[in-house]
């Protein structure tokens, strides 16, 4: 029960976040908002992990086997650093309400990597909720959505906020397998705040890296110079509640649950955007839409519980 409650509070502060990233995204631009909040949320973890951990920041570096750095790293790199920068501008585009609901796609990733790297299976409900998934998240794509509905073409088209979007979560969902595999590493496992601050240092790197290597460092410095204050408040905000409090709590979910049915809850994100945006943004919410939401968590939910399915079956 208590990483249920773990799991739905990560969903909770999740959603919040995603509004912050969303009009920090449509200010400065996705790349930027990417680069700066890893940075912010790296210190922040540098300080809250050697305090809870009573030890130097040197130790956080040295204390872990080569393989937490590996399987914590990739998990960094594709969930963190590439995820959230599809993620990012597919909010930008699509608004916070509409790309949450394609973040049901990353249960299907997430188990797909859990049966090469856990050993998670799949039977005849797992392909049915799959399909029920992909159908709404279809229904979703050919109903493109209206300016009142919180879609903008001002930062990209409409296929483009779409494809980010699924890529955004695939990264998501393979991310949260290869922590996963970094934490079962060890008897016991890393502290929680460690193995976050491992995938957010190592994100950061590899972003910073490809940045520097292609001259691309001024451009994405340039608008933080700029003096776009509320920009930069809704990036730390969202740092805060993202990067910060979701990213460790998600982990902590993924201790004590199996990674399918914690992202499963973290795929309850469309709910629990829905009336922000209606309240916030003052959205219209279309038939298809809630159809298509409905169709999609109903499908993760099958996928999830399929082998409890399948027994009530067979019983």
């Amino acid at each position: 029960m208590t990483g249920i409650l773990i799991a739905v509070g990560t969903t909770m502060c999740w959603s919040l976040s995603i509004f912050s990233f969303t009009e920090g995204a449509r200010r400065i631009g996705a790349n930027v908002l990417n680069h700066f909040r890893l940075v912010i949320a790296t210190l922040l973890l540098t300080i809250m992990a050697s305090v809870a951990m009573g030890i130097s920041p040197i130790k956080l570096f040295t204390t872990p086997l080569p393989s937490h750095f590996i399987w914590l790293g990739l998990s960094g790199i594709i969930g963190l650093a590439l995820g959230d920068h599809f993620n990012f501008t597919s909010f930008a585009i699509l608004g916070a309400r509409l790309s949450s609901a394609f973040t049901t796609v990353a249960p299907i990733a997430a188990l797909a990597g859990g049966y090469w790297l856990l050993g998670e299976t799949l039977n005849v409900f797992g392909i049915v909720g799959m399909l029920v998934t992909i159908s709404g998240i279809l229904l979703l794509i050919f109903n493109k959505p209206k300016r009142e509905e919180g879609f903008t073409e001002e930062h990209g088209s409409f296929g483009k906020g779409v494809v980010y979007a699924l890529a955004g979560a695939v990264c998501q969902g393979t991310g949260l397998v290869l922590a996963k595999k970094g934490l079962t590493q060890t008897t016991p496992g890393l502290h929680v705040l460690h193995a976050t601050w491992i995938r957010m240092v190592t994100g950061t790197i590899a972003i910073y890296t490809i940045t520097i290597l292609s001259g691309r460092l001024r451009r994405v410095t340039r608008p933080l110079l700029s003096g776009n204050r509320t920009a930069i408040l809704y990036s730390i905000t969202g740092a805060v509640l993202g990067p910060v409090i979701v990213v460790s709590l998600s982990i902590y979910a993924i201790t004590l649950l199996k990674v399918s049915v914690a992202q499963t809850i973290f795929s309850l994100l469309p709910i629990m955007v829905l009336p922000i945006a209606v309240l916030y943004y003052k959205e219209k919410i279309t038939l298809p839409s809630i159809a298509g939401a409905i169709l999609a968590i109903t499908g993760v939910v099958v996928l999830v519980w399929r082998e409890s399915l399948a027994h009530a079956v067979v019983n």
